[in-house]
């Protein structure tokens, strides 16, 4: 209900499980996504992120995750 006493739409996201990874440069740098988010009209920074999945290794999805969406990988 709103404040005024109406009634308004509501509605939520339900995701399942999630990785985020904050990938090291050298030992005083760190990258991060800059991404312009609509919803709230302006730049964000973001750690590179993703949903789990079952059938993949949750060691693994972390590298895939950054190559997939920025083209990095680790050096290890």
């Amino acid at each position: 209900m709103a404040k005024d006493g109406q009634i308004a739409p509501y509605s939520y996201v339900t995701i399942s499980f999630g990785i985020s990874i904050i990938p090291f440069v050298d030992d005083d740098h760190v990258l991060l996504l800059k991404e312009y988010r609509y919803p709230v009209g302006s730049w964000q920074y973001n750690s590179p992120a993703a949903a789990l999945m079952r059938e993949k290794s949750p060691v693994r999805q972390p590298e895939e995750s950054c190559w997939k969406k920025r083209a990095m990988r680790p050096a290890s």
